[in-house]
């Protein structure tokens, strides 16, 4: 409804009316609403004045009614308004109320407006709700400063330049390391906690900025109470008056301490990520997922075989990949794209001079927020040094350890903190063990050690481990096999300490070293004995000197009462005599061959090598014993005597008169004696056969003992035991060896083997004689074919076929090579190691099997497997039986004799 119009009023309250955002009324002094700005209508609507008032709440309705009556104001109170569906709202409304004076001139009026009253007043209504958000959102904007300063570090300060006075809000007083309070400090205070190279420097710059307006910001250290520092951004901007001059400051600090340090650290970092990437020689690149360009380090150039680091499109980085690596690089950069875990690839890149460099690269996707590919980050290492540094480190490895296998070699290592203990497979091998024994090496490594070896091994470790100068460690003991034998080991260890000396680790070696020991304690036998036969040799001597003083007595007054013709004998008289004479002479002949063997076993025994004609040294050696044997009924004769022999002839004929004089008198009455020789070089053989009355095995073993006349002695026969031992000395002194085979009741036939000699052939010599207390070897020459690729094992099996004069030694140190050699030379037995460089020893059987020329060929399996499976295996295969290592030099002697006397 139209209003009416409103007493006369200053033209600024009339505006104020229009332009207020709160509910303004203007009533008389009866309360009639004379007018309403929009903000009253459209909080209440239209309606009289009473009609608004009844929709207050008591009494404060009375109240306005009452201080309408008096011409009084009414005092900003709380009050509730009720709505009525005639103003078209449903919701009350809260708010504050008052009534002022309205200021009117009194007694004017409008033109064609209502008469003036006595007086009008101002009714203004303030709705809470919008108070309330006010401040509501005042205190919003109050706590997102607050936030906004405290997490980025904020401080608001300003300063009066007239007055000199300040505001610094908390978070300043802070930055300064000062107590809040009100105000500011003065610059000259604040200053002074500056740091003191940044003092000048900030003073010069504040007295400049207060000279005019203008924006202006520096950067400085403050020095906090407990010496740290803070690094301050100040910003501020000088405001003039209205007379141009610079009046008041208005500005901010930022701490920029932690940006600071964290940009300082990144630096860092990027700088070491920089020198490590050049070290290890890392390319780092960065490829653009939208462009393809390409950014890389100066690894990355050198890579590529660039100048230096340049943008490049992808493309042209895949160029310089081998055409069969780049469909490998895009699709690890495809995986990359759908997976969230870095791709990797291993390529070649092509290199000016046409090689290739191995290269490991990874990628990974970079993603913006929403999850797109944005870039592909990524690293790539240059792995071809050591690539090929690790293929030779292999191929080194690989050689120690065909080395070691070779030589029988194990490896092994101990962590002494933690007591653990690591065997390589040959480690076991020298235990007798299986690899997949399962007792832990750390407990076998006592438990197989020989009783008596355990303490001395133990306290060797201790003294060395004690011994901070120590460094290598090394000693021999013996182990205990599951079968009972007992092996010799040597091991080598070097020791690993710490800073402080303390040894943690030790490495070692084991090798078997059964065949040095058994071949030392063959060497200290043999001197033993020697020395021992020396000693003898030497008494013996003394002795017989000694005998033959008075022996010379016996016999020559013996001789003068034969030959008194003034007083001569009688006839029981010269019969004692003689058998004094008989009996002194077979004593001076025992004193003599004592004599012979004396010088024989000392050495000093003189021997001239000449090349003879068998028939000459037998028939010489014949004639001398035929009057013996026509004595006793028994018939000589001789067979093929055919070649040379290169001999001492003395004591060729000395050998020979005692082969022959004992078939003569150990034969049967009316027998038979036999003497034949051959020259087949490089061995010669005189053999003699009597149909007698033959030796058993035992005696045999016996035979060329001295004195030991095996039990003849109680068959009236004559003898020393002594001649058979003068003849084998000799024969070894020589370079060759008598050989005997006999059986009880079939006679006996002696061998002599010498070495064999050419019709006319000058400057003849002997090799070293063999050692007399060895087994004898086969009567006939036989040839041994030895298929082992270790040295060490070849040149043991050649020093004991040596001691053989009758055995040729070939050697193949492969499998291959073993085959052929058979199918040549055609041997009459071949020793076989069952693990050789190229085949196994099963595997050369089968190929000798299978060849016509060599199936019948007889095949010993000769090796250091000792397990019962790995014995019952090579039988199975055809072998026609199974040697061990480490020799055991007489049982080798012996059962090679056995072997090759088998025919």
């Amino acid at each position: 409804m139209p209003l009416p119009s409103l007493p006369a009023a200053p033209g600024w309250a009339h505006a104020l009316l229009d332009l207020a955002a709160e509910p303004m009324a203007v009533w008389d002094a009866q309360g009639e609403r004379l007018y309403a700005n929009r903000a009253w209508e459209s909080c209440f609507g239209g309606g009289s004045h009473e009609a608004w008032l009844s929709r207050l709440g008591e009494p404060l309705q009375t109240r306005v009614r009452e201080a309408l009556r008096r011409g009084e104001g009414v005092a900003p109170v709380r009050a509730t308004w009720l709505p009525s569906l005639a103003c078209g709202r449903l919701d009350p409304s809260e708010g504050e109320f008052a009534l002022s004076p309205w200021p009117a001139a009194e007694g004017a009026a409008p033109a064609g407006g209502t008469p003036v009253h006595e007086r009008c007043w101002l009714a203004r209504w303030l709705p809470l709700q919008a108070q309330h958000r006010a401040e509501r959102r005042a205190e919003i904007l109050a706590e997102r400063l607050e936030v906004a300063q405290e997490f980025g570090r904020l401080g608001v300060w300003g300063r009066d330049l007239r007055s000199g006075g300040g505001f610094w809000d908390a978070h300043v007083f802070r930055f300064f390391g000062m107590p809040v309070r009100e105000g500011a400090p003065s610059f000259q205070e604040a200053n002074e906690r500056v740091h003191p190279e940044d003092q000048e420097r900030l003073r010069r710059l504040w007295y400049r900025s207060l000279e005019a307006e203008g924006r202006y910001d520096v950067h400085y250290r403050v020095v906090q109470p407990d010496g740290s520092l803070k690094r301050i951004h100040s910003q501020w901007m000088v405001k003039a008056d209205a007379s141009g001059r610079p009046a008041r400051v208005v500005g901010v600090m930022m701490d920029d301490t932690d940006s600071y340090e964290i940009g300082r650290r990144m630096e860092s970092i990027s700088t070491h990520l920089a020198m490590a990437a050049e070290l290890v020689g890392l390319v780092i690149w960065h490829q653009d997922w939208a462009s393809g360009i390409t950014h890389f380090n100066d690894e990355g150039a050198r890579l590529l075989g660039l100048q230096h680091a340049r943008p490049l499109h992808i493309e042209e980085i895949y160029a310089h990949l081998h055409p069969d690596d780049r469909p490998v690089a895009r699709q690890a950069s495809e995986r990359a794209l759908r997976a969230d875990a870095p791709v990797d690839a291993m390529l070649r890149y092509l290199q000016p001079d046409g090689s290739t460099r191995q290269v490991l690269t990874r990628r990974v996707a970079e993603r913006d927020a929403d999850g797109r590919c944005v870039a592909i980050i990524g690293v790539a290492l240059d792995l071809t040094d050591r690539e090929r540094t690790e293929a030779e480190l292999r191929e080194a490895r690989h050689r120690i350890a065909l080395a070691a296998q070779g030589v029988g070699m194990g490896t092994w290592e101990r962590d002494l903190v933690h007591d653990v203990s690591y065997w390589d497979a040959q480690m076991y091998r020298l235990r007798g063990l299986r690899r997949d024994e399962p007792r832990p090496a750390n407990e076998l490594r006592i438990a197989c050690v020989h009783p008596d070896d355990v303490e001395p091994m133990l306290r060797t470790y201790r003294e060395a481990w004690q011994d901070r100068g120590c460094d290598v460690v090394g000693h021999e003991f013996r182990v205990v096999w599951p079968d009972g034998s007992v092996h010799w080991l040597a091991s080598r260890a070097r020791i690993l300490r710490d800073a402080s000396g303390r040894p943690v680790r030790m490495l070692g070696v084991n090798w078997d070293i059964t065949e040095v020991k058994q071949a030392e304690q063959i060497r200290r036998e043999k001197e033993a004995a020697e020395q021992s036969s020396r000693a003898k040799s030497e008494f013996l001597a003394r002795m017989s000197h000694e005998l033959r003083t008075p022996l010379n007595a016996v016999l020559g007054f013996a001789q003068v009462l034969q030959a008194d013709q003034e007083e001569p004998l009688s006839g029981p008289q010269r019969t004692r005599v003689d058998h004094i004479v008989a009996a002194g002479r077979h004593l001076l002949a025992l004193i003599d061959d004592v004599l012979d063997l004396a010088r024989i076993e000392s050495g000093a025994v003189q021997l001239e090598a000449r090349v003879i004609a068998l028939q000459d040294a037998v028939v010489d050696a014949v004639e001398l014993v035929a009057p013996i044997a026509r004595r006793a009924d028994i018939a000589v004769h001789l067979g093929p005597l055919q070649g040379w022999v290169v001999a001492d002839r003395l004591r060729l004929r000395q050998i020979l008169m005692n082969l022959l004089s004992n078939a003569v008198k150990y034969n049967r009455p009316g027998g038979e004696v036999t003497v034949s020789g051959q020259s087949r070089p490089p061995w010669a053989w005189i053999e003699v056969r009597d149909t007698g009355i033959g030796m058993s095995e035992e005696q045999l073993k016996r035979l060329f003992e001295p004195f030991n006349r095996l039990g003849r002695e109680r068959e009236g026969i004559e003898g020393t035991g002594i001649g058979l031992a003068i003849a084998q000395q000799l024969a070894q002194h020589m370079g060759g060896l008598i050989k005997v085979r006999s059986r009880p009741g079939e006679g006996s036939e002696f061998r002599l083997w010498l070495p064999a000699g050419e019709d006319g052939q000058r400057g003849a010599s002997w090799t070293s004689p063999a050692a007399h207390e060895v087994p004898s070897v086969r009567p006939r020459a036989s040839h041994l074919l030895y298929v082992e690729d270790n040295p060490v094992n070849v040149l043991l099996v050649e020093e004991l076929v040596r001691l053989r004069p009758g055995v040729q030694l070939s050697v193949a140190t492969s499998g291959a090579e073993g085959v052929e050699m058979a199918r040549s030379l055609q041997p009459d037995l071949a020793l076989i190691d069952m693990q050789l460089p190229d085949i196994t020893g099963e595997e050369v059987l089968r190929r000798l099997r299978a060849d016509p020329s060599t199936a019948y060929l007889r095949c010993i399996a000769l090796s250091a497997n000792a397990m019962q499976e790995d014995v019952d295996r090579a039988l199975a295969a055809g072998f026609e039986a199974y040697w061990t290592k480490p020799i055991d030099v007489k049982r080798f002697l012996h059962a090679l004799d056995e072997t090759l006397a088998t025919e």
